[in-house]
């Protein structure tokens, strides 16, 4: 929390990586509180399964979960979900819905969360100026636009995240494919793009890491 405040101070904001698919696990220090709300004893050190489609579990996940680390000075999420569409059933989602779009509506739109039962925490201390009266800080909070960062969900992504192309192969076929991509994607009206420079698999040579360095130059996000 200490290091993330000096990030504020320097104006910077900061972001981290969420693999959300393994549920809620008992060495995780907001286990507890989770599998209570949830109805699981903790001393069975049973898992808690990921169910985006319950809004019961997305209340206590946003707010216990992700609220403590937001607190500490968290201002927005990498959501890394690499399940594609296959565990629709077990994530309590009806057979029509996709759900990396499906989470990325939730992280937009997650005040609708906010409940009396897991109440939020408060804003990060570095948004508000000492002496602010609790009316004046929420109405701070309020202001702050959403922002996600996500890989693309289909057609209507574009009213969500700021885009990622996934973990690619340093090959030369790949930059040249993301320069053609990256460009294209605004006939869907999704302009926000940002990808692995130099790739992400294996090792990267100079010259191709070099031209990748340039493109993310001149990338919607470097």
């Amino acid at each position: 929390a200490g290091f993330l405040h000096f990030l504020h101070t320097q104006g910077l904001r900061t972001t981290l990586n969420l693999h959300p698919a393994n549920g809620h696990q008992p060495w995780e220090d907001t286990y507890a509180e989770v599998a209570r709300a949830m109805g699981i004893d903790p001393s069975s050190g049973k898992y808690v399964p990921f169910s985006p489609g319950d809004p019961k579990y997305v209340a206590v996940w946003q707010n216990v979960t992700l609220g403590r680390r937001e607190q500490e000075g968290v201002d927005f999420w990498w959501l890394d979900w690499q399940q594609g569409e296959a565990m629709r059933g077990a994530l309590k989602l009806p057979p029509d819905v996709n759900p990396t779009i499906w989470l990325n509506h939730l992280f937009w739109t997650k005040p609708i969360f906010k409940s009396d039962v897991f109440p939020p925490p408060p804003p990060p201390k570095a948004l508000l100026e000492e002496g602010q009266k609790k009316e004046e800080r929420n109405e701070v909070d309020s202001r702050r636009r959403p922002l996600l960062f996500h890989r693309f969900g289909g057609l209507g992504s574009h009213r969500y995240q700021v885009g990622f192309s996934g973990d690619v192969k340093p090959h030369w076929e790949t930059l040249k494919y993301e320069v053609g991509f990256t460009a294209q994607a605004g006939n869907v009206l999704f302009g926000w793009w940002s990808h692995d420079i130099g790739g992400h698999t294996e090792p990267v040579g100079a010259e191709l890491y070099t031209r990748w360095v340039q493109f993310g130059a001149f990338s919607p996000v470097f």
